[in-house]
């Protein structure tokens, strides 16, 4: 197992005053998760339950729940799919 832990830069804007976070090439922003772990658990979630594909990855279920990894990859597959009239959706 491979812990990634890096300090993302925080910027601070000169027209509003606010500090943001710049964007992680490797992860998605909020999820805590690299990409590539998002992919293998998915993949993972494909074949067991979650709960079975969180003790192989040695998280909690939860985890994989709570940052919404699953539920938003579920609604980006199906906004981008796009279905003829009439034709089931499989």
């Amino acid at each position: 197992m491979v812990w990634l832990h890096a300090d993302v830069p925080r910027v601070a804007c000169g027209g509003c005053s606010k500090t943001t976070q710049l964007a992680a090439p490797w992860a998605r922003p909020g999820s805590g998760f690299t990409i590539a772990f998002e992919a293998l658990a998915l993949a993972l979630c494909r074949e067991l339950t979650v709960r079975q594909a969180a003790a192989l990855l040695r998280c909690k279920d939860k985890q994989l729940w709570r940052r919404r990894m699953i539920f938003s990859t579920i609604i980006n597959l199906t906004t981008s799919l796009t279905v003829a009239p009439g034709r089931a959706f499989r």
